[in-house]
């Protein structure tokens, strides 16, 4: 295994773990404090825990060489 695959392991570990703690924020925010999906904390947090998901999705295909045409569309 190469340095280069050590990081993405753990940036794609680390860009997980970061999506479900934005999410458990956000599942928070919805239910303990009750606030609207339409509140700005609510929707930073949703945007953040997409942002995060497609991060992965894409460190994920940016090594593999049969997803080069996603890896294409992504713009990277």
């Amino acid at each position: 295994m190469t340095d280069q695959a050590v990081i993405n392991g753990l940036y794609r570990e680390l860009l997980f773990v970061a999506m479900i703690l934005l999410g458990i924020l956000l599942i928070n925010n919805l239910i303990l404090y009750k606030q609207k999906l339409k509140d700005r904390l609510s929707l930073m947090l949703l945007f953040a825990v997409i942002m995060c998901g497609f991060e992965i999705l894409w460190t994920f295909c940016d090594g593999h060489p049969r997803l080069k045409a996603l890896t294409y569309i992504g713009g990277e």
